[in-house]
């Protein structure tokens, strides 16, 4: 079985539980760590993210998993324990999202939309102008919920969160790929994955393909098997 010595699932915690690696039984002994923690006070580059949880955990972990847009960091976290302690864990990818530009201004849109406003134009648009657009929803956010000091409170805990999820995407977009000796693991819903941009040999995987509906892989009663034969093979 494995254990909490054994699995680093790099988890989106505050997403839906379809989302999230603690739907999935055999990470639930994970030792799950929230990408966007290291992202609430300043952006961080992706290499210097991994290098932080490498000292902090210190023995490598035999699986690194990611999910979606965490697959750049799942892989440049096994580089640097490869680098570190000899051992390259086994990274297995969920539905990975290479990220660029592109992928950090649709997110936006969404998140700005889901606020409740109307999506501003960003051709051309950085990170500085996303924060400062996330900030200029607050008044009204706190008076939606309220107005009081608790209604204060949630937004500004909201509105950080949000901002760590936009300066953790903005990081992955400028991520070089990471250069693995072991061949990832893909598990997957959908047709056609591509891993350009999170590997420097992209083409150095095995998919493992399932039939869970996009946004529901974790959760998918498929799922399981299909960890259990990738981290066999």
């Amino acid at each position: 079985m494995e254990t909490s010595s054994t699995i680093l699932a790099l988890d989106f915690t505050g997403v839906g539980a379809a989302q999230s690696f603690g739907s999935l039984p055999i990470a639930r002994t994970a030792r799950r760590v929230d990408p966007l923690g290291a992202h609430f006070d300043r952006r961080r580059a992706i290499t210097e993210q991994a290098a932080e949880l490498c000292e902090q955990l210190g023995e490598a972990p035999r699986h690194v998993f990611g999910y979606c847009s965490g697959a750049v960091l799942a892989a440049t976290v096994a580089a640097c324990f490869r680098e570190r302690t000899g051992t390259e864990p086994q990274v297995v990818l969920f539905d990975p999202d290479p990220v660029g530009p592109d992928y950090v201004r649709d997110e936006f849109a969404l998140l700005f939309a889901s606020l409740g406003g109307v999506p501003p134009v960003t051709t051309g648009a950085d990170l500085t102008w996303y924060e400062q657009r996330l900030a200029d929803l607050r008044p009204d956010l706190v008076r939606d919920a309220g107005g009081d000091e608790a209604a204060g409170e949630l937004v500004d805990y909201l509105l950080a969160r949000h901002r760590a999820w936009l300066r953790f995407l903005d990081a992955c977009a400028e991520a070089p790929p990471a250069s693995l000796e072991g061949v990832v693991s893909v598990i997957t819903g959908r047709k056609a994955v591509t891993l350009a941009g999170v590997l420097t040999r992209p083409e150095r995987h095995v998919a493992f393909q399932g039939d869970a509906p996009e946004g529901a892989l974790l959760a998918h009663p498929s799922t399981e098997s299909l960890v259990r034969a990738a981290l066999m093979r």
